[in-house]
């Protein structure tokens, strides 16, 4: 898979996620999305180079840690990109062990590109985000809105080429 098609892959899977689990309302709550589809989510000393991380026993519901340390717009982020990395590599596999682990050392790869795509995607669904955009609403403005950082806001815009 390259990046395009990974891209257009995190879009589908969060239109999808949106479409079973939100209650539309926004900003999108990721921890009901998570609970809507029997994850449960913690907060945990990490470390300082890990943000968060999604693990699955066999026949067991998944868990996504966040590091305790990170402020709630981080953690909201970081919930979306597991559950990004569950919907992709973990749904519907009941029998495996799995286990994603995000670092904070800039590593990148296409399944973090994936997670990342996947994660602006369900926190700021694209129609809404293109009506605020096209309101003019600043980035500051939009960010509030989605409860999310003005960097994510500007990084969905150029993802989206607005």
């Amino acid at each position: 898979m390259n990046f395009n098609e990974a891209r257009a892959k995190a879009r589908s899977e969060a239109a999808l996620t949106l479409e079973e689990y939100w209650d539309g309302t926004l900003p999108v709550d990721p921890i009901a999305v998570a609970k809507g589809m029997g994850i449960s989510c913690f907060q945990a000393q990490l470390g300082t180079n890990v943000s968060g991380m999604i693990q699955k026993e066999p026949n067991q519901p998944a868990e996504i840690l966040v590091d305790v340390d990170d402020g709630p717009l981080r953690s909201r982020f970081t919930i979306a990109h597991e559950l990004g990395h569950f919907v992709h590599h973990m749904w519907g596999h009941d029998e495996v062990a799995a286990r994603f682990v995000d670092r904070r050392d800039g590593k990148s790869d296409i399944h973090e590109f994936h997670a990342n795509e996947f994660a602006g995607s369900l926190l700021m669904p694209e129609r809404a985000f293109r009506h605020f955009a096209a309101e003019g609403w600043s980035d500051w403005e939009i960010a509030r809105k989605f409860h999310v950082s003005t960097a994510a806001v500007r990084v969905r815009k150029q993802t989206l080429g607005i």
